[in-house]
């Protein structure tokens, strides 16, 4: 309580996030603008996702199957960290048909900032944990809790390191990582820092060099 609900065609969707003002002003704003932002061109695309955390791109033929099932996708994963632009081609550009991924953010050499779909579904359920996956770093060097330490989808490590030795951690653990990659999802947490105390007193993390495997 209270209770926030948004009413698209009599059909409602409730507001789930924390009671403040910034997240529901952003949740509203994802509502009133439109789920699909149009792309004049390729040549719109870099300035498209130049600025994002992460973005999804759709090449389409305008008005096919594959348009429809974009923007309703787009529309479905409104409450995603995704923001979605579209390309419309013509008829004769079928082959360019895609669906892309950006992480412009990502800077590490085993991370693709652009990642193609490679499936046929074009559906929520089929992009869901595609998405998902792609929003890990190969390793992360900025600790999330709720990303690594409470997600239960996930098996997690947490590996305890101070932030001056994470450098030579990261070559270490580079061909363990390469190895378990799309299976365990690896984050550096330094003890130090004011985030990551709370969570490692927690979980038991005692000091560094640590590492802790969440199999949740």
């Amino acid at each position: 309580y209270p209770t926030m609900k948004y009413f698209v065609n009599e059909k409602p969707s409730e507001y789930n996030g924390e009671r403040e003002a910034d997240g529901i002003a952003s949740w509203l704003l994802k509502r009133e603008l439109p789920a699909v932002q149009l792309l004049e061109g390729v040549e719109k695309v870099g300035e498209f996702v130049k600025e994002k955390e992460f973005a999804v791109v759709g090449y389409v033929v305008k008005n096919s199957k594959r348009d429809k099932q974009f923007r309703a996708l787009a529309q479905q994963m409104v409450d995603g960290k995704e923001v979605f632009g579209i390309v419309l081609l013509n008829k004769d550009q079928k082959d360019k048909v895609k669906l892309e991924f950006h992480r412009p953010k990502f800077t590490d050499k085993h991370d693709a900032k652009v990642v193609e779909y490679k499936g046929s579904k074009w559906d929520q359920d089929a992009l869901d944990k595609w998405f998902s996956d792609l929003r890990y770093p190969f390793i992360s060097t900025e600790f999330d809790a709720a990303k690594y330490a409470w997600n239960r989808d996930r098996i997690t490590a947490l590996v305890a390191v101070n932030k001056h030795e994470q450098e030579s951690m990261y070559a270490v653990l580079e061909p363990i990582v390469e190895k378990l990659k799309g299976k365990v999802y690896f984050t550096f947490v330094d003890p130090a820092s004011s985030e990551a105390q709370q969570v490692t007193e927690q979980l038991g993390l005692k000091g560094a060099p640590e590492v802790l495997v969440l199999d949740q």
